[in-house]
């Protein structure tokens, strides 16, 4: 017990089968006699915990796996399309903005770059999201029973239901019935772990969908029958140009119709991967569904990194930082969405805000709330600049950035020494 206090100290949310791992590893015989651990053991205990963040050893070991699948240069980092990916294969669906938020709580050398053990500690952090929200759960249905506190197994579907996480009650249901009809209430360890096992298996029967949501998977699947007539689930060479032309993909070049016959492939292998029905035969002059929906992820991972290497050079002629970025990106989706309510604007957060933008009346908003008044003179020079920012009548998130650039260099009714003043 002291050693569990002594971990939630720590910030951690210990689970029993990672503490007794680790306590097999490093202290096993004092296990075996239910004894007190000497400091030896104990630093050894903590040593190890620590290094692995709190994780069994097999979770580091897929971590690990993931990592090194996605370090494709073997530079021993990651970016933050990379992390993206990891985290689609692991069934997250979360977009590069918060990915970016993510890094900069363990980014430590600020090279927006993350290390194998950036990289764990992320994941922790992730995780106690994760287990907090559990706690919450676990803590709205559990019961005393005969001296035990946890769920009633009769509502464990529910409590794992609640979560959201898991879209197939029938593998929850699945789960559920592995454990005996007749047994005390569920503690916190065993809630988690039916919540873990449910997950994983919902991820690998989800895996042919390639990270897409069902929204997403929806226009995709419009677009490809559309093209088979026939309604055979395939479709040839011509077919595939004309499908891959509706969404700006089609190859222009000699060059990118050789990369494409390699990204075919590499689909269909992926596909075979996610055990996807009716793969088609490498070089084939066929091209099926599911593997049109791996080869629309990687050229949709193609575009976020052309996206990603715009903002790099957009940060270059702003001269502002990651971190800086990523806060005045919160300042932006705080005023995309503040006329909403907070559930919802949340949720939103999530979202793709890439071609989202901030009215005038709201950009004004924005300016007033830093606590400068806006007069005609400085309301039409505000007006002036926005005229050369917006596009379609809204300032998007890169004409945001290059509008504080702006305010801060012109010192926009005095913000600077504004500023300064509030610091005080």
């Amino acid at each position: 017990e002291e050693l569990y206090q002594f971990l939630i100290g720590k910030e951690f949310t210990p689970l029993k089968k990672v503490v007794q791992e680790i306590l097999q590893e490093t202290a096993a015989e004092t296990l075996e006699h239910s004894e007190g651990l000497d400091f030896n053991q104990f630093f050894d205990f903590l040593f190890i915990y620590r290094q692995r963040d709190g994780f069994a050893k097999a979770e580091v070991d897929r971590f690990r796996r993931g990592f090194n699948e996605y370090d494709q240069d073997r530079s021993g980092e990651i970016s933050t399309l990379e992390l993206s990916d990891i985290f689609r294969d692991f069934g997250y669906r979360i977009s590069v903005e918060t990915l970016h938020h993510y890094i900069d709580r363990v980014d430590e050398d600020g090279s927006n770059q993350l290390d194998f053990r950036e990289f764990l500690r992320l994941m922790r952090w992730h995780r106690e999201s994760e287990l907090d929200s559990c706690k919450a759960v676990f803590n709205s249905y559990k019961v005393t029973q005969e001296g035990s506190e946890g769920i009633p197994r009769k509502k464990l579907k529910a409590a794992i239901e609640e979560l959201g996480a898991i879209g197939d009650v029938s593998i929850i249901d699945a789960e559920v019935e592995k454990l005996p009809k007749e047994m005390p209430p569920v503690d916190f360890d065993v809630y988690v772990h039916a919540v873990d096992a449910s997950r994983l298996e919902y991820v690998r029967q989800e895996k042919k969908k390639a990270g897409f949501t069902d929204e997403e998977l929806q226009r995709y699947t419009e677009s490809f029958q559309k093209i088979d007539r026939d309604g055979s689930g395939s479709i040839e060479g011509k077919e595939l140009l004309k499908l891959l032309e509706a969404f700006g993909w089609e190859p222009r070049s000699k060059h990118e119709r050789e990369v494409l016959l390699e990204r075919l492939n590499t689909a269909r292998k992926r596909a075979r991967e996610a055990e996807a029905p009716k793969v088609s035969a490498d070089d084939s002059a066929e091209f099926g569904y599911w593997e049109f929906i791996q080869l629309a992820r990687e050229l949709n991972t193609l575009h976020e990194k052309a996206k990603e290497q715009a903002m790099n050079q957009l940060m270059e002629e702003v001269q502002f930082n990651q971190k800086e970025v990523n806060q005045f990106h919160e300042v932006f989706l705080h005023w995309l969405h503040v006329d909403e309510d907070e559930e919802t604007a949340e949720k939103a957060k999530e979202l793709d805000h890439s071609d989202a933008g901030l009215t005038r009346e709201l950009v004004r908003r924005v300016v007033r709330n830093t606590g400068l008044s806006l007069g005609p003179e400085r309301k039409e020079l505000l007006d002036s600049r926005l005229d050369t920012l917006e596009e379609d009548g809204k300032l998007k998130f890169h004409g945001f950035l290059r509008l504080m650039r702006w305010i801060l260099d012109s010192d926009f009714g005095e913000i600077n020494s504004h500023m300064q003043q509030q610091k005080k």
